[in-house]
């Protein structure tokens, strides 16, 4: 499901993942995010891949996607939902929504 989150077992992964959760604007460097875990870029790298499936920045690109789906279903517009979640343009905002949904945010508005 191109949707889906799956959460790591690793309780330094989870710290990624709770960053990651609490704020999907966030926009730590991978390098940062290594810091907080205690681990190296290279293992949280390795590690968050090794559990999850993902890269640290296809699991961020879900989340932040996830989000803006609930933004749009409570009516939130498009420049709302992009500007929200940290975005610099709505057209950045567009292709990441459609990358993983494989439709654009603006359709989803109307369906939702």
């Amino acid at each position: 499901d191109a949707l889906e989150l799956p959460l790591p077992r690793s309780p330094r992964l989870l710290r990624v993942v709770r960053a990651l959760m609490d704020d999907p604007a966030e926009r730590q460097s991978l390098d940062a995010l290594a810091r907080d875990a205690a681990l190296s870029r290279r293992s949280l790298t390795r590690l968050f891949r090794q559990e999850t499936g993902l890269s640290v920045g296809q699991w961020r690109l879900r989340r932040r996607v996830v989000a803006a789906i609930a933004l749009l279903a409570e009516g939130r517009t498009v420049t709302d939902t992009a500007l929200t979640l940290g975005y610099d343009s709505v057209g950045a905002f567009a292709q990441s929504f459609r990358k993983v949904t494989g439709a654009a945010p603006s359709a989803y508005r109307r369906n939702a």
